[in-house]
């Protein structure tokens, strides 16, 4: 028995390591063993064994995890399904549709918890810049906040919101994830909107997240939604397409900064291509890189926090 693995929280860091590493037979290994382990968590076991399976050359079987959850009560939000890479292999199948809708039925029930309130920090003062710190698939507001709230002693009024859209059928809720960008556009509006005085409409207003959320900041800016955005600092984003970049307006462009650790190899190489798309694209980019760190924040953030707002913020 592996000891380490006896809370849940270092089981998920055990696998998201192993992913990182691209070790996706140890990932797999570790998914089973979380599973077996964690009945609380098994939807979300379940989904990690199933993208194992499918990254492993093993789609069929990745079919019959889906399956066999489905059939115990387990279920996964529909965006999940269609839009996780490592499910790419498994979507090709036939199955695959019918999983998908019998998934979708079931979060179109069950799935959308009530909106809790945005996390709110302000500094002593008028602050000086607004920041809305968006948390990675299957996360929190409350994990989140503390990696993002040095920003506050810098002058800065942090504002994490959390999506309201549950990612599994796990009762314990622990960890929600940015569906549409439609929905999570509106879900970062009302934050605004209520986080801000009227005083504060005029505040520059950066953008910012990790992982999943990364990946939405970086769209959210790109897009200029539902603000236009004076900067995005995005931490290990996941992967996203060059959808947008080309038509930002020349003027007035966002500036991004990125950081992604040199162990992440699931998003160090598509993080140096989202900033070579955006730097075509006459954006300004920064891109920062750190030996030894994988698919997480690095231990001195709030250094590199101050960094990026200075350079977003210039």
């Amino acid at each position: 028995m592996r000891e380490d693995l006896l809370d849940f929280d270092a089981a998920a860091a055990a696998v998201l390591d192993a992913y990182g590493r691209r070790e996706y037979a140890e990932c797999l290994h570790l998914a089973l063993i979380a599973r077996d382990r964690f009945p609380k968590h098994r939807a979300r076991t379940t989904f990690w064994v199933a993208c194992m399976r499918s990254m492993t050359g093993q789609p069929q079987a990745a079919l019959d995890e889906l399956t066999a959850g489905l059939d115990r009560g387990d279920w996964w939000s529909d965006h999940l399904l269609r839009t996780d890479p490592d499910l790419a292999a498994a979507r090709k199948l036939p199955r695959f549709e019918g999983i998908a809708r019998r998934s979708g039925i079931a979060f179109a029930d069950r799935g959308k918890s009530d909106t809790r309130p945005s996390i709110v920090e302000r500094p002593e003062g008028r602050p000086s810049s607004l920041l809305i710190a968006l948390h990675g698939g299957a996360g929190t507001a409350e994990q989140t906040a503390p990696e993002w709230r040095s920003c506050v002693s810098a002058g800065s009024m942090l504002v994490v919101p959390e999506s309201p859209y549950r990612a599994t059928s796990d009762d314990d809720e622990r960890g929600h994830d940015w569906l549409s960008i439609d929905a999570s556009t509106s879900v970062v509006a009302d934050a605004l909107t209520t986080a801000r005085l009227p005083s504060e409409s005029e505040l520059p207003a950066v953008v910012g997240g990790f992982s999943q959320g990364g990946r939405l900041a970086a769209r959210l800016a790109i897009t200029s939604t539902p603000v236009p955005w004076r900067g995005a600092i995005l931490f290990g984003p996941s992967p996203m397409d060059a959808k947008g970049i080309e038509t930002m307006p020349r003027d007035e462009q966002p500036s991004f900064w990125i950081f992604v650790g040199e162990d992440d190899l699931s998003c160090l190489e598509p993080a140096h291509r989202l900033s070579a798309d955006l730097d075509a694209a006459g954006a300004r980019v920064e891109l920062e890189t750190a030996p030894g760190v994988g698919h997480e924040y690095p231990a001195d953030v709030g250094e590199r926090l101050a960094r990026a707002l200075g350079y977003v913020l210039a």
